[in-house]
């Protein structure tokens, strides 16, 4: 379910006490990008690592936790949809936030993300106060007691 920000109910000030605790996996093909959100979301509290491709991000996974992971929805070999079908096909890996972080923003794009278990869609350039909105929201979703 692709959900936009304004509609998680979320108490930022108690988000921003745990930031150092929430681990955000970052995985695109594009270093230099991958490597400036990176810097940015660190700078801001966030244990940050970074995966070049998905192979590498499902590697990484399976040997630390992490809380969030930003996929980039065009690499090579193995793109974010692949990607987010083996997160989501490893039981292990089933408690990873999804956020596409893409160039890719047309209507079908975000019902293509939404189908494939995204949390949420960002169409790049984010900017940081977007991309740690993003996972405040889902760091609050994950939190919220099911109906």
């Amino acid at each position: 379910m692709v959900v936009e920000a304004s509609n998680v109910e979320r108490d930022d000030a108690a988000l921003r006490e745990k930031r150092g605790a929430v681990r955000v996996l970052i995985i695109d093909d594009h270093r230099d990008a991958a490597e400036m959100a990176g810097l940015l979301l660190s700078m801001r509290g966030f244990g940050v690592s970074l995966a070049f491709s998905g192979e590498d991000a499902l590697k990484q996974a399976r040997e630390t936790p992490f809380d969030v992971a930003f996929i980039d929805l065009q690499m090579p070999h193995m793109d974010g949809y692949a990607t987010a079908a083996a997160f989501r096909s490893d039981p292990t890996l089933g408690g990873v936030a999804l956020i596409a972080l893409t160039g890719c923003g047309s209507t079908a794009d975000f019902a293509r993300t939404s189908a494939a278990g995204f949390a949420l869609h960002l169409v790049k350039p984010a900017t940081l106060h977007a991309l740690e909105d993003a996972i405040f929201d889902v760091v609050a979703l994950a939190a919220k007691p099911a109906d």
